[in-house]
């Protein structure tokens, strides 16, 4: 089977592609000074008694410290190589980025999964530490824009200010707040759903007027019914494209 790792800033995901789907799929915190014996004891914790035999392991990262020790433990884990996506040596999509390597390899996967399930041209808003937005057509990855992601800037705001308070991140009742919480979840919320609809009617203006937009990540489910531009939430988007290019698509 397929092992695809979806390494981000904040969370790991390992996905097992087994029998035409994910089983199962493990999560962990991104921890950049976990040495390899950490990432093992973590990996075989999840595992315990499951067997499962790892034929292929792809990694679409965008943490450079946690490669290293990540490879070494699913080779003690698993007995394979872990391969790691280049940007721009993925010769089924053209990067009109500059320079193409400096392109998120996450941002690539989201690329070539949406072209296969979804078609194109497409905007994908990826909900992480950043969220990104990546302009795709039928033959290249054509550029993006990057935000910080609500729950950075809510830490943002916490660190550098003398009296805003951390808040959920969740929809408020009403946009006009009556409370330090409120008003904080309107502007991270509401505001924030705003600005994707915003940068988003911008993208498909640029991408020729028709484009759908695909919304993963951690927060998608959140944000889609609040953007009018968001047509569907697909939360295995990142690991179907680190499949896909696993498999010369």
């Amino acid at each position: 089977m397929l092992l695809a790792i979806d390494v981000g800033n904040t969370n790991t995901v390992f996905g097992f592609w087994k029998n035409d789907s994910w089983q199962p799929i493990w999560r962990l915190s991104t921890k950049t000074k976990d040495t390899a014996d950490d990432w093992l004891a973590s990996l075989l914790a999840l595992r315990g008694d499951e067997s499962l035999s790892v034929s292929k392991a792809l990694c679409a990262s965008v943490v450079p410290s946690v490669d290293e020790p990540l490879a070494k433990a699913i080779e003690s884990a698993f007995g394979v190589r872990l391969a790691f996506i280049k940007p721009d040596q993925v010769p089924t999509l053209a990067v009109e980025y500059d320079p193409p390597f400096a392109v998120g390899a996450d941002r690539i996967a989201n690329a070539i999964g949406v072209r296969a399930k979804h078609g194109t041209p497409a905007v994908v808003v990826d909900f992480g530490t950043a969220t990104t937005f990546d302009a795709v057509t039928a033959d290249a990855y054509v550029g993006g824009a990057i935000l910080p992601g609500p729950a950075l800037s809510m830490e943002a705001l916490f660190l550098h200010t003398a009296k805003l308070p951390r808040v959920a991140i969740q929809k408020p009742e009403r946009c006009i707040g009556k409370t330090t919480t409120e008003s904080l979840q309107s502007g991270l919320v509401l505001g924030y759903a705003g600005a994707i609809d915003s940068l988003a009617k911008r993208m498909i203006e640029e991408l020729g007027g028709a484009a759908r937009v695909i919304a993963t990540g951690g927060l998608a489910n959140l944000f889609a019914p609040l953007c009018a531009t968001i047509e569907a939430v697909d939360p295995l988007l990142t690991l179907d494209g680190i499949r896909l290019i696993a498999e010369g698509t």
